[in-house]
């Protein structure tokens, strides 16, 4: 931060490719708050390097509002997890708990917690990038859109590690071209906690961050 309008940003990438922006260019910020996001409309003052960085000069031409976060930022991120198929009988009981209130929702993760210690045939698969609104996810068998999987979601920052069981509702599933037995399924979170997504879109800004700081590390 310059000042109250001015930013000073490394220039986006695009899968570790630099999209360079010009002077005089308009574009649009995000900014991630703890519940929300901000976007404003900016304008590219300045461009140069430090060291091997290749650096914008931004100001802000409206004022920071809060927009609905139904759009996330997709990063791409390769691991491996465990997911299992919502049983007939899962899925009735998950459904017991509908309604929208805390409460509700407490019941809900009470009983996640329950189905990832006592579910029986999980699944291995692995993601191919996440967001904060879900995942695609590679695995070997075709998967029923309108599905639930429970998902066991490991993400390490750091030398920490932190899991979150979630539920994902498939939205499509497909055979993967030019690779035998592979499907890849395109997810969303279901009735994911705000916590877990602010958990998850942190861990996307910070991985995006380290992703980009090795680019420039390897150009050296």
């Amino acid at each position: 931060i310059v000042d109250d309008i001015t930013l000073k940003l490394s220039m986006p990438m695009d899968k570790s490719v630099t999209v360079p922006l010009t002077v005089g260019e308009e574009d649009i910020l995000y900014f991630y708050k703890e519940r929300w996001i901000l976007a404003s409309r900016a304008v590219v003052r300045e461009r140069f390097y430090e060291g091997a960085l290749p650096v914008v000069q931004m100001e802000l031409i409206t004022e920071p509002e809060k927009i609905q976060r139904r759009r996330f930022y997709r990063l791409d991120y390769t691991i491996d997890v465990q997911f299992h198929v919502l049983t007939n009988d899962e899925l009735r009981e998950v459904n017991r708990f509908s309604k929208n209130d805390r409460a509700t929702l407490i019941k809900l993760y009470q009983y996640i917690e329950y189905l990832s210690e006592h579910a029986e045939n999980w699944a291995e698969g692995t993601l191919l990038d996440l967001s904060g609104g879900g995942a695609r996810l590679i695995s070997g068998e075709e998967l029923d859109r309108e599905k639930l999987i429970l998902m066991a979601l490991k993400l390490k920052t750091g030398e920490s590690i932190n899991e979150y069981n979630v539920l994902m509702e498939i939205m499509n599933s497909h055979r993967k071209h030019n690779v035998t037995g592979k499907f890849e399924s395109r997810t969303r979170f279901f009735r994911l906690m705000d916590s877990y997504r602010d958990a998850i879109v942190r861990f996307i800004f910070e991985e995006e961050r380290i992703q980009r700081s090795r680019l420039v590390e390897e150009e050296e």
